[in-house]
């Protein structure tokens, strides 16, 4: 259960963040730095995209309050860890965010450093 629960919360705040930039994106792009930041917080509230990321992200911070209260942290953040990966790749995969050497090289660190606590944690 614990395992479900924490990678469950790990894929709706990913995708919750997902969401929220490929809104932001759009009103980005209709020139933000000629409008004051209520505007654009105006304009973002009208944005499914914004307001779904921004629920989904609020979920998955509950969630992750009650996993942090009742499973082992050593655990939780090793998901959450290997979520900075997986969000660096579905970022590029949907949203078409650049993909550079030194972003891979990051994710491979974050991988051999994932292992080697699962490695010494006793999963």
């Amino acid at each position: 259960m614990e395992f479900w629960f924490v990678s469950l919360t790990v894929v709706v705040i990913m995708s919750g963040n997902l969401l929220l930039r490929a809104g932001m994106i759009t009103i980005k792009d209709s020139a933000i730095s000629q409008r004051s930041p209520l505007l654009v917080l105006a304009e973002a509230l009208q944005s499914w995209r914004v307001l779904l990321g921004v629920l989904l992200v609020l979920l998955g911070m509950v969630a992750w309050m009650v996993s942090a209260m009742v499973w082992r942290m050593d655990w939780s953040y090793t998901a959450l860890g290997l979520s900075y990966v997986a969000t660096i790749v579905l970022a590029w995969w949907f949203i078409g965010e650049t993909m550079t050497l030194e972003k891979m090289f990051g994710a491979i660190i974050i991988v051999i450093g994932t292992l080697l606590i699962i490695r010494n944690s006793g999963f």
